[in-house]
């Protein structure tokens, strides 16, 4: 908060998110006068929740509750304000969309600080209204803005969803991501916690704060993708061993020329995809695709080459 106007936290449940952003919005309040904290949640029971925390904060030390001058605790405008001017409310803005629950009652507010708690778990007609306060206005142009959820396993989409997966809202919002394996205080516990999963989708979006790739029938989650991940490259000039076979299949229209090389290596005695390359679509794109196959065959002498026939007649022709 002290580098970032835009913050969006993605971490595992139960590791004290909503405490969090209890402390971040007393800090808002006590440190800077005439400052307005908006807290959203998609129910009154988060909104309740980060509010008793930040009263046991103030009940707690006499210091802090001689600056508390009013309290409400009815809906929708749970408040906190304080001597220094500043103030907390809160906001429910409901999990559907609608005239009740589409974000209507926080149109028209305005804050210095914006905290949304269970991000993702918003509708999109709420974020309609919340997105403008995020943004600020003419008399507030740098409100700051903390979003934190879990992610939502049925909603892959959306504006929580966005900042983590939309290259131009990555630009604008400072995220943190942390799993519950790369959460030290539970270390010694996350075999216990896997085991008590009743879904792998329940683990990867609970515990490791991932986003599925699909809904309910995943089977590569996204963070299994990632990490598999890294940066490959075809060696075209080593040696492929004897085991050579070349496959070609012709597109002349969309994908152009698909060669591919596989090698079978004798001695660990696997298959390698050992090199692939496209022909780019051009004029010439069919011969140019039998020029390079005709190349490889002198390059690396192969046992076999396999070619797409349906549409490479003419080609085999050539080439032969």
């Amino acid at each position: 908060v002290r580098d970032h106007r835009r913050i969006a936290v993605r971490v595992s449940r139960q590791t004290g998110k909503t405490y969090a952003l209890s402390v971040l919005s007393l800090w808002a309040v006590l440190t800077h006068p005439n400052r307005t904290v908006l807290v959203v949640a998609p129910d009154s029971a988060k909104v309740k929740v980060l509010f008793r925390n930040v009263d046991m904060f103030l009940d707690a030390n006499p210091v802090l509750q001689q600056y508390v001058v009013r309290k409400n605790n009815q809906s929708p405008d749970i408040l906190r304000a304080f001597d220094n001017g500043s103030q907390i409310i809160g906001f429910t803005v409901g999990y559907g969309s609608g005239a009740s629950l589409g974000g209507t009652n926080v149109r028209g507010q305005t804050a210095d600080v914006v905290i949304v708690d269970e991000a993702a778990y918003i509708s999109d007609d709420a974020w309609l209204a919340i997105n403008p306060i995020l943004q600020g206005g003419l008399y507030r142009p740098n409100t700051m803005a903390i979003v934190a959820s879990t992610p939502n396993r049925y909603k892959l989409d959306g504006f929580f969803y966005n900042i983590f997966n939309k290259a131009e809202m990555g630009a604008v919002w400072h995220y943190i991501h942390v799993p519950i394996t790369s959460n030290p205080d539970f270390s010694d516990r996350v075999d216990e916690l896997r085991a008590g999963c009743g879904s792998e989708l329940e683990w990867v979006t609970e515990y490791l704060a991932e986003f599925p790739i699909s809904v309910e029938n995943s089977f590569f989650q996204e963070h299994a993708v990632n990490k598999c991940r890294r940066t490959y490259y075809y060696d075209y000039n080593r040696n492929p061993g004897n085991r050579v076979g070349i496959g070609v299949d012709w597109d002349k229209r969309s994908s152009g020329v698909n060669i591919a090389i596989v090698r079978y290596d004798e001695e660990q005695h696997y298959y390698e995809l050992f090199y692939r390359e496209v022909v780019a679509r051009s004029e010439n794109t069919l011969m140019n695709g039998v020029q390079r196959v005709v190349d490889m065959v002198e390059r690396f002498n192969p046992m076999v080459v396999s070619i797409d026939r349906g549409y490479g007649e003419m080609q085999l022709e050539v080439i032969r």
